[in-house]
C-alpha cells in the first residue's frame, strides 16, 4: 500500500514537470513522496524477500530521476575550480529571516569567507546596521530597501528597485578594479496564499524582462520556488545558467522546515553565460530557516 501510494505520487510529480502546474502543494509533495516510497520498499523486502526488494529499488531510482529533477538531485562530477584568482568575484546571499538576532553568527561567516558582495533578504535596517558594526567597515557601500540589502567592497551605482508589495528585486552595479558587475538581489513572494502566488508570478515575469533590459549579470537570492518547479525552470536559459547545476556539489537544499532538515532548494543563483561559475557553496548556521549560498565567478575568456 505504501509503495503504491509513494509510486503514484512520484509518477504524478513526473507528469506535472511537463505541464505548467506550479502550485505550492508541490513543495510538500516533492519531499514526501520519496520517504513514502522508501518505507514501502522496506515493507516489501520484509514481506517478499530480496528479489522484490531489488526490483522496487530499481523502480524507485527511475521514478526519482524523473520526478525530482534539477537541484533536488545530487550533483556528481562537480566542476568546481580550485583556488581564487585575482579576477574572481565572490557573492554571498542569505535570507536571514525577519527577527533574526544571530548577527554575530552571520558576521563570523562573512569574515571567514571574505566575499566581495553580500546580498541579504528579510534583513531590516536595524539588523544590517548591527551587522556592519561587527564587520567594522569591511563593506563600506550599502543599498537597501529596508527589507533587502546589498553590501559591497566597491561603490554601488545605478540602483533600481522593482517588484510587488510582497517581493521583488534590488538591482545595483558594483565596480570592481577590473570589471563592472550588475547584480540583482531577488526575494520572491512566498506562494502561501492566492494573492501572493499571483504576486510571485508577476515578479518572475518582471525578472525575465529586467534581467535583459537592465543588463543584469547575476540574479541571486530567495526565489521561493524549488529548482524542479516550472516557474523556476523557465528562467534557466536565454543566456543564464543555474550556478548550482553548473558547479555545485550535492543536493543544493537550502530551506529548512521548522529549522530542521533542509528539504527544498529555494535559494538560487542565475549567472550570465559570459561568466564562469567556479564554485557554489552552501552554509548553515543558527537564526534562519534558510541556508546561505555563495558563488565564485570569473569573466569567461
Amino acid at each position: 500500500m505504501l509503495l503504491a501510494l509513494g509510486t503514484t505520487l512520484a509518477i504524478g510529480l513526473m507528469l506535472l514537470r511537463f505541464v505548467d502546474v506550479d502550485q505550492v502543494l508541490l513543495l510538500g509533495l516533492v519531499p514526501i513522496a520519496p520517504f513514502i516510497v522508501a518505507l514501502g520498499v522496506v515493507t516489501l523486502a520484509a514481506t517478499y524477500g530480496l528479489r522484490a526488494f531489488g526490483a522496487a529499488v530499481a523502480a524507485v531510482v527511475l521514478l526519482g530521476a524523473l520526478a525530482m529533477p534539477g537541484t533536488l538531485l545530487p550533483r556528481s562530477g562537480c566542476d568546481v575550480v580550485a583556488g581564487r584568482s585575482a579576477s574572481s568575484l565572490v557573492i554571498f546571499s542569505h535570507n536571514v529571516l525577519v527577527g533574526n538576532q544571530e548577527v554575530t553568527a552571520v558576521a563570523d561567516q562573512l569574515l571567514a569567507m571574505d566575499p566581495d558582495v553580500v546580498l541579504l533578504q528579510e534583513a531590516p535596517d536595524g539588523f544590517v546596521a548591527a551587522l556592519e558594526t561587527v564587520l567594522d567597515g569591511r563593506f563600506p557601500y550599502r543599498e537597501s530597501t529596508g527589507f533587502q540589502s546589498i553590501l559591497s567592497r566597491w561603490p554601488l551605482t545605478d540602483v533600481k528597485i522593482t517588484g510587488t508589495a510582497t517581493g521583488g528585486a534590488l538591482i545595483a552595479t558594483t565596480t570592481a578594479p577590473d570589471q563592472q558587475l550588475r547584480i540583482a538581489n531577488f526575494h520572491a513572494s512566498a506562494p502561501l496564499r492566492a494573492e501572493r502566488r499571483a504576486n510571485q508570478r508577476v515578479e518572475y515575469g518582471d525578472m525575465r524582462e529586467w534581467r535583459v533590459s537592465e543588463s543584469v549579470d547575476v540574479v541571486m537570492g530567495d526565489f521561493n520556488a524549488a529548482g524542479s518547479q516550472p516557474l523556476y525552470r523557465q528562467l534557466v536559459g536565454d543566456g543564464f545558467v543555474d550556478a548550482h547545476r553548473s558547479a555545485g556539489c550535492g543536493f543544493g537544499l537550502t530551506w529548512k522546515r521548522l529549522q530542521a532538515v533542509a528539504l527544498l532548494s529555494l535559494d538560487h543563483a542565475l549567472v550570465h553565460e559570459d561568466y564562469t561559475v567556479e564554485s557554489f557553496e552552501i552554509f548553515d548556521y543558527a537564526g534562519s530557516d534558510h541556508k546561505a549560498i555563495a558563488i565564485r565567478i570569473d569573466a569567461t575568456e
